[in-house]
């Protein structure tokens, strides 16, 4: 920050000592040799422009001092009186729309300037009443000219830009839904500022908080800020959280290719060839690995889940079932998730705790389902789906023998005999076909990418994408039958395959 002297128009700056203090660059002290008139504050890039090599200076003969102008001794005659914070504020103005490029290396220590934490007016008699900031105390003069005790005074505008602020919905233009849940739903959207387009999911505290499930919504945003920290490629982005007077609201990178249940029921005898499945069972198995090393287990592992991006790569999505395990405790017995898509342990809870291998086990149904077009067991039922899960007899329907070998493998009830963690899948026989070094660098090329060219909407459902983009409270509007549940409340852990109920098919069950 720089000050001129509006009387001898000598330079001054903020140099950084124990604690900033402005000193004039001829007599090196706020007590300017004028000793007695205000100073201008002056932005870096406009002090620099007024400082010119030859000037004459009265301390240090390399320093370069500013003569003054014509039109200055004007101002500090008539009784020294000018409008300061008019001054101040177009300086500040010109700061803050300024970028200046940083100074060389060689650059005088005058012109090196650094952002002060603290700025404090010391010894002053110029008069100068300083601009409000938030920096730190700062005092100014009783009296112009005379010297005394400053007084405190209290800072109250920013000095310097202030962080990046929260978004709100008003920096958004929503444009279309791409889905819906219990209490909300995923929007759509273009940031003002800049064009971009993103998804926005929005929760209602209202339903949330009757539903009893915001410690739910406590433990995805735990989740989400661990994938901040820590991002994948198969992973979906979070670009930000905030929150408004009555919605929770996540703002993710925009995956316009569609899920994978929505391609499985468009291509023909909905299934996969065996090469495009693979691929995407593949990339999932990386996704679900990155979250496990950093202690996230997923346990909603479904086609509905996973989304194509532009390329036509998977990407990982909705953290609602997530929950980020801590270090000592590595089981779980809370029953939650896709009823067609529950490991065994998961149903048996109260028997025996579960831990991270229910995602290897959903992973497995997932493919199996990408395969044949089927999930390997269902009924209209519940109880008699979570019946035949347990005892996990797997139809062969069309598989071939390596495949159907390799998910009996991955989907036995014995979890001591089960194929379930990464390294093992990595390694099998039946994955050597794959170079997963170029699979996680994204290097392979994708069986299957979206062609978004008129519609980058046209691989979500239309069920959605005509609702009205306006965020009223979903319970108040017509519910459809088709519309995925996502109820995150906590049943009592069941005693028996009896007792669960949990969402229709391939659909969120209660939490």
């Amino acid at each position: 920050i720089f000050f001129r002297c509006m009387r001898s128009g000598n330079l001054m700056d903020v140099h950084v000592n124990s604690e900033f203090s402005p000193c004039c660059k001829v007599c090196e002290s706020w007590d300017c040799s004028c000793g007695q008139v205000a100073h201008e504050i002056l932005s870096p890039s406009q002090s620099m422009r007024e400082e010119t090599p030859g000037s004459s200076s009265q301390g240090d003969p390399e320093e370069a001092t500013l003569a003054p102008s014509d039109e200055e001794e004007p101002k500090a005659a008539a009784n020294n009186e000018i409008d300061l914070d008019a001054l101040m504020n177009d300086a500040f103005a010109e700061l803050e729309s300024t970028k200046v490029a940083p100074p060389p290396v060689d650059a005088k220590p005058s012109q090196q300037v650094k952002p002060p934490t603290k700025l404090t007016f010391k010894n002053a008699k110029c008069g100068l009443k300083p601009l409000n900031t938030t920096l730190g105390t700062v005092t100014s003069p009783v009296t112009p000219g005379t010297p005394g005790e400053s007084e405190p005074w209290t800072p109250t505008t920013p000095l310097v830009a202030s962080p990046k602020r929260k978004s709100t919905m008003n920096d958004f233009k929503l444009l279309t839904v791409l889905g819906r849940g219990s209490y909300g739903k995923v929007v759509k959207a273009r940031r003002k500022q800049n064009a971009k387009i993103v998804a926005i999911k929005t929760m209602h505290k209202e339903e949330l908080k009757e539903a009893e499930v915001l410690d739910w919504v406590e433990q995805e945003k735990k989740v989400i800020q661990k994938i901040e920290k820590h991002p994948h490629v198969f992973v979906t982005k979070i670009e930000e959280t905030f929150r408004t007077k009555a919605l929770i609201v996540y703002v993710m990178e925009f995956l316009p290719g569609g899920d994978l249940g929505f391609h499985l029921r468009k291509v023909k005898d909905k299934l996969f060839p065996l090469k495009r499945a693979k691929f995407y069972f593949a990339e999932l198995c990386l996704a679900i690995n990155h979250l496990h090393s950093h202690s996230i287990i997923y346990r909603d592992v479904k086609p509905e889940n996973i989304i194509l991006d532009a390329d036509g790569h998977c990407v990982l999505a909705d953290f609602g079932f997530a929950k980020l395990v801590p270090p000592k405790e590595r089981t779980m017995t809370a029953f939650c998730g896709s009823e067609e898509f529950l490991a065994p342990e998961m149903i048996n809870g109260d028997q025996k705790p579960y831990s991270f291998e229910v995602d290897w086990w959903s992973a497995a149904v997932t493919f199996y389902n990408l395969l044949t077009g089927h999930v390997p067991w269902s009924d209209d039922v519940p109880r008699r789906t979570y019946e035949k899960i347990c005892e996990a007899n797997l139809p062969r329907r069309k598989l071939e023998d390596p495949e159907y070998h390799f998910l009996r493998q991955m989907l036995n009830p014995k979890i001591e005999e089960r194929l379930k963690n990464f390294e093992d899948i990595k390694h099998h026989p039946f994955m050597d076909d794959l170079d997963w070094a170029k699979l996680e660098a994204r290097e392979l090329e994708p069986p299957f990418v979206p062609d978004l060219l008129g519609d980058d909407c046209k691989y979500f459902s239309p069920e959605f994408t005509s609702m009205s983009t306006q965020l009223s409270i979903v319970h108040k509007e017509a519910a459809s039958p088709k519309t995925p549940l996502s109820n995150p409340k906590t049943p009592k852990t069941p005693k028996s395959p009896n007792t669960p109920k949990t969402g229709g098919k391939g659909k969120k069950g209660k939490r």
